[in-house]
């Protein structure tokens, strides 16, 4: 897929985990992308859980440092149940604005602190 995203010159939108572990993936995909002459878009939370440990929480802060690009979301775990009416009506609120989104990085994080 990085070689069919460099070809067409697009930008890379990477989802992680919330938990334990996905500051050092998130950073080597980064790396990789970045080595192939990918550019990365930003990074997505993938599944956001209702109670967020302290690792989860502090990722938040983290994700955006460790990879150098922007946190533009985060999904709520267990999203993907949500009948596709209510996932498009509700899927807005999980991604920022150059997502085409409504959700707020910065809200975000004064909710959820490390």
């Amino acid at each position: 897929m990085a070689d069919a995203a460099r070809l067409l010159a697009a930008p890379v939108l990477v989802v992680a985990p919330a938990g334990l572990g996905t500051l050092n993936s998130t950073a080597l995909t980064a790396e990789a992308l970045r080595a192939r002459g990918v550019s990365p878009f930003g990074v997505v939370i993938g599944s956001w859980p209702a109670a967020p440990d302290l690792a989860a929480r502090c990722n938040l802060a983290d994700l955006p440092e460790v990879s150098g690009m922007p946190l533009l979301g985060a999904v709520p775990a267990g999203s993907g149940a949500l009948a596709p009416a209510a996932f498009r009506t509700t899927a807005p609120s999980w991604l920022a604005p150059r997502l085409h989104g409504t959700w707020s990085a910065e809200s975000f994080l004064t909710a959820w602190p490390a």
